[in-house]
């Protein structure tokens, strides 16, 4: 069973899915961990669909819709959905704490699950990192070391 929990951004996500070199070998190091049963990432039900394109980044074709689909099928990875509680939570951030509104979806996945880490590449997010709305949320890079190369395999298990 899983022991610690982090939240992924799409950021995070994209940088793996595309092999961004100097982010992958990072996201590398958290899958790895997820594979090991050490961490389960969390991520927000908006990345399933942003991840295909965000800006300054390439689009993922089409032909890869089965890598994108498998990657949030593994079952370490646990899928929130975007509810009203989750996307008021999200307003407030983009109100109080000048939080871009579909980052704060993910500041406000973790904030409402508990999860202490949200893991991005995104600098200006990455500033925000501390007390927000009275809880400490650690925002920065993947940094759990890398042991070798995670490749994604095909899985039927469906994240719960």
């Amino acid at each position: 069973m899983a022991s610690a929990f982090r939240c992924w951004d799409s950021d995070a996500i994209l940088a793996w899915l595309q092999k961004e070199d100097g982010k992958w070998e990072k996201c590398d190091g958290v899958l790895q961990a997820a594979e090991k049963e050490t961490v389960r990432i969390v991520v927000s039900s908006l990345a399933i669909a942003e991840v295909l394109m965000l800006p300054k980044h390439e689009s993922i074709p089409k032909n890869n819709a089965q890598t994108v689909r498998d990657f949030f099928r593994r079952s370490f990875i646990i899928v929130r959905q975007l509810d009203r509680a989750t996307a008021e939570l999200a307003q407030e951030l983009v109100w109080d704490y000048g939080i871009a509104p579909k980052d704060a979806v993910h500041v406000a996945t973790a904030l409402m699950g508990g999860v202490p880490n949200l893991d991005t590449f995104d600098k200006e997010l990455i500033s925000k990192s501390g007390n927000i709305a009275g809880r400490n949320l650690v925002i920065g890079h993947p940094d759990i070391p890398l042991q070798g190369s995670f490749v994604l395999g095909t899985s039927d298990e469906q994240a719960p």
